[in-house]
């Protein structure tokens, strides 16, 4: 059985690692010592040619002079030939000899690499055990906050939508205040920001970025340091209410009155229809929520008036229906990124 820390991926991963590894630093220092060896043989070539030369200049000077001096110059030059020799002997006797060669390597694995290998003739075994598809999951109150309406405020607060941010900082929607709220992840209040327009949703988007619907207007807000916000205003046109950021630019958004219940609207406020065969139906307020799971490439919708969900693969185009007895009137869906989904069922006020 595999050590929790790994895993066959992680194991396989690993080993190509240390292969790699070793590949690089095997060329890097074979590469070095055929430099260093060529190097020298260079060096060794180029001072035996300038001897060779030196040796056919004077041996070219004394092959002139007994061709056509007296014997006087001859005899000079025999000396002149004896002299420049001996300093050639003497020059040649002072470089290393040199001798062919070749390089030899050596590779010394890990001796644990053999063990390994003679110990055993397998790497690993294989059981198959059935499990349950679903493991029964607790939920355990983690903060609570109780609602208060502040000096300034019109009723209590009643936030419709929330996410968080990665550094554990919650925003959310005052959908009865017009305000949008910065908590800290014991839900203190961080900062209040009033909105123009009326809002339902909102969606972290980056660090610092969200944005919320307001119907026929998607409003992207910057978050800075102080907890307060800068708007940019995308008008779209189509109405939306359920927001969720799923890659790159680009939002999932439930659509009000329309019969596409899901749109994609990337930042720049283009509008555009899953290619998906979504039956022609309009639904009215929060009868439609909607989550995506990037890594599965599927597209959760909750259905309050059919008491359903339908899981939509975007790449296969295929639907799947769940309904349950534990599932009625579903609203708000969220989900992991392993594909754990949770349903909000108002019938039975629970999270499924």
């Amino acid at each position: 059985m595999f050590r929790k820390s790994y895993t066959k991926a992680s194991i396989k991963d690993k080993v190509s690692q240390l292969f790699y590894k070793f590949k690089t630093k095997f060329k890097s220092k074979t590469d070095d010592a055929i430099n260093d060896t060529c190097g020298s043989l260079d060096t060794d070539i180029t001072i035996c040619k300038q001897l060779y030369e030196n040796l056919r200049r004077v041996e070219a000077f004394l092959d002139d002079v007994t061709k056509k001096g007296t014997p006087t110059q001859v005899f000079t030059g025999l000396i002149v030939y004896t002299k420049q020799v001996t300093n050639l002997e003497t020059s040649a006797a002072g470089q290393d000899h040199v001798q062919l060669s070749t390089l030899k390597l050596d590779i010394d694995f890990h001796k644990k690499l053999f063990q390994l290998f003679e110990l055993t003739d397998k790497i690993a075994t294989i059981t198959i055990h059935k499990t349950n598809v679903f493991t029964p999951r607790k939920l355990s109150l983690e903060v609570s906050y109780k609602m208060k309406k502040s000096k300034k405020e019109i009723k209590l607060p009643f936030y419709t939508g929330l996410d968080f941010f990665q550094d554990g900082r919650i925003v959310a929607v005052d959908n009865y205040n017009g305000k949008c709220v910065v908590m800290d992840k014991h839900m203190s209040i961080l900062g209040k920001n009033v909105l123009q327009m009326k809002h339902v949703d909102i969606a972290v988007i980056t660090d610092n970025m969200v944005a919320i619907s307001h119907d026929t207007t998607i409003s992207l807000h910057a978050v800075n340091k102080g907890n307060t916000i800068k708007i940019r205003s995308l008008q779209t046109k189509f109405r939306y209410f359920s927001l969720q950021f799923i890659h790159d630019d680009t939002l999932v958004a439930s659509t009000l009155d329309c019969d596409s219940p899901k749109k994609l609207v990337t930042l720049t406020g283009e509008e555009r229809d899953f290619d998906l065969p979504f039956p022609s139906v309009s639904y009215a307020l929060q009868k439609r929520w909607c989550t995506f799971i990037p890594s599965l490439e599927t597209l959760v919708i909750s259905d309050s008036d059919a008491n359903e969900c339908y899981l939509w693969n975007v790449k296969d185009k295929v639907k799947i229906v769940v309904n349950d007895y534990q599932i009625k009137a579903p609203r708000l869906v969220c989900s992991t990124n392993s594909g754990i989904i949770y349903v909000c069922s108002e019938g039975t006020k629970s999270i499924v």
